[in-house]
């Protein structure tokens, strides 16, 4: 087998890997939803934690885990594939000395900022709960320094093609919200919440993966070099991922600012529920993709084989489709029934789950948009370009800004979502421009031929999943949470058979090699699968 072939089979193998795992940490994180929607509910009081997490999000988009891992991952894969292991763990332990240090002085500083910085960030949040909104950001800013550490860290593992402990990571961060939730949820409250996830962020991001860092060999020693080469070169690099990610952040201020002055009280927070489920999709397919391929990407650029990297590239682009694509249609068909699934019951209302779907339909339209804005990226990082990408998303900010102020007063917060779908799209579309410009070409006609049999085949499993659904629910009034969640369960089943059946069917290579993918991993069956890359 060709070093192409096995890479190829790398790529997709370790992407099946991630998402598998990434799928897990998402199914843990929807029952972390289901338990804050059935405790807390959707109310000014939960706007408040929604709100809360503006100033420590922003924070960890300078430094937090996406972006330290994707500066840090091409310049740590091409060390080591020049035979430069040593130098590369020298500047990890740099950066945790010189990032680390800085990020601890700037949290210290906001701790302290919070009463002054917080009130602008949530100026139409009713006054009553905005002083709760302080408190909580306040406990939540320290999450971000584990954060930056769990970061760094993933970067260091996934450059060693150690992919398990990292997907682990968000895992255990959620049990951990879980726990504190259902522990002292009743006599803390949305405090409770928030100090579950500072202590969720250090337990998962510190405690599980130092023991990992040893295994792979990890090389720390105490160094403070503000002037290192190699400090220099991720810190370069940092610069434009922090822009277009913060580009991105923005993007999510302004809606729930805007969704602050909905008539519907608890909008914000139906806006976020909605988000959470749209990036589920995302998270697991787009994601998991874009990590377990950057390190395979830079290592082609780094030995300058550009045809390699095009292959890889495609294939995944083409697997990420596969898996974005029929679950987008299959979500936007049941958005009802799986809103209500996760959220209702307790003290989240029908009310609350039927503005929840309408907002999520909104998203679905959008989230093979947001997909490629998590994955492209990742390719331009391979080839050492972060401002490519930074620009496209400057110019998405600006398309959303405009049609979200122009849609708000005509559909309100729903409108919010669509304005996010249509920039989104037109990002994603403007980075596959860009990106075939760059590289001359990313097999087009393939990757159309492929989109073109999995919208067909993820048409079919919706409307299959649909019609299931109204067969079986769809005249009844569904009270009882086990009535709620097979109302869900049942139909999505039924499109997930319907959708496995076409792919041979349809002959859909990429969903061929991934179903390969995963059954090599299962015990017993690692045997070498035929590469369908070519």
């Amino acid at each position: 087998m060709s070093g192409a072939s096995r890479g190829g089979q790398r790529v997709v193998g370790a992407a099946a890997l991630m998402i598998a795992s990434i799928g897990i940490s998402r199914i843990v994180g929807l029952v972390r939803m289901k338990v804050f929607a059935s405790w807390y509910g959707a109310t000014p009081e939960t706007d408040a934690f929604v709100l809360a997490f503006a100033l420590p999000d922003l924070v960890f988009l300078l430094v937090g885990g996406g972006v330290i891992a994707s500066a840090f991952i091409p310049y740590f894969a091409g060390r080591v594939q020049r035979g430069e292991e040593d130098a590369a763990w020298r500047t990890f332990s740099n950066l945790l000395s010189v990032v680390g240090g800085g990020l601890a002085l700037l949290l210290v500083g906001l701790y302290f900022a919070a009463p002054y910085v917080v009130p602008i960030v949530v100026a139409r949040l009713s006054p009553d709960v905005q002083p709760l909104c302080i408190d909580l950001t306040r406990i939540m800013l320290g999450a971000q320094w584990f954060m930056f550490f769990g970061g760094l860290t993933m970067g260091a593992l996934n450059a060693k093609h150690n992919y398990w402990v990292p997907a682990l990571a968000p895992i255990l961060y959620n049990l951990c919200i879980i726990a504190g939730i259902v522990g002292f949820g009743a006599d803390q409250g949305l405090y409770a919440a928030a100090w579950a996830v500072l202590v969720g962020a250090l337990i998962s991001n510190t405690v599980l993966q130092i023991p990992a860092l040893r295994a792979v060999g990890a090389r720390l020693r105490p160094v403070f070099d503000p002037r290192e080469p190699g400090l220099r070169q991720v810190l370069l690099f940092m610069v434009p991922v922090i822009l277009s990610l913060c580009v991105i952040h923005i993007d999510t201020i302004i809606s729930k600012f805007l969704a602050t002055g909905d008539a519907f009280d608890g909008a914000a927070t139906c806006l976020e529920n909605a988000y959470r489920l749209a990036m589920v999709p995302v998270g697991m397919f787009a994601m998991g993709a874009g990590v377990a391929s950057l390190p395979t990407l830079s290592e082609n650029v780094a030995a300058g084989e550009l045809d390699t990297y095009r292959r890889h590239l495609s294939l995944a682009l083409r697997t990420v489709l596969f898996l974005t694509v029929p679950t987008v249609l299959l979500m936007g068909a049941l958005a009802r029934p799986v809103v209500g699934a996760i959220y209702e019951g307790g003290a989240f209302t029908g009310q609350d789950a039927d503005y929840t779907a309408l907002i999520l339909v909104y998203f679905c339209a959008g989230t093979i948009g947001l997909a490629g804005q998590q994955f492209l990226p990742r390719a331009f990082y391979a080839l050492n370009d972060s401002v490519t990408p930074c620009l496209i998303g400057a110019g998405s900010v600006l398309v959303h800004v405009a049609v979200a102020v122009c849609l708000f007063p005509v559909m309100a917060t729903p409108g919010t979502a669509l304005a996010t779908a249509i920039a989104s799209s037109l990002a994603f579309a403007a980075m596959l421009i860009a990106l075939r410009r760059r590289i001359g070409g990313i097999d087009g006609r393939k990757v159309l031929g492929s989109l073109v049999r999995i919208t067909l085949a993820g048409g079919i499993a919706a409307l299959a999943a649909r019609g299931s659904y109204e067969w079986l629910f769809g005249a009844g009034e569904l009270s009882a949470t086990s009535a709620r969640v097979w109302a869900a369960v049942g139909p999505l089943a039924v499109g997930a058979v319907v959708l496995i059946a076409l792919v041979p069917v349809l002959r859909i290579e990429e969903g061929l090699l991934f179903w390969d993918s995963l059954r090599r991993r299962l015990p017993g069956r690692r045997q070498a699968a035929p590469d369908r890359a070519k």
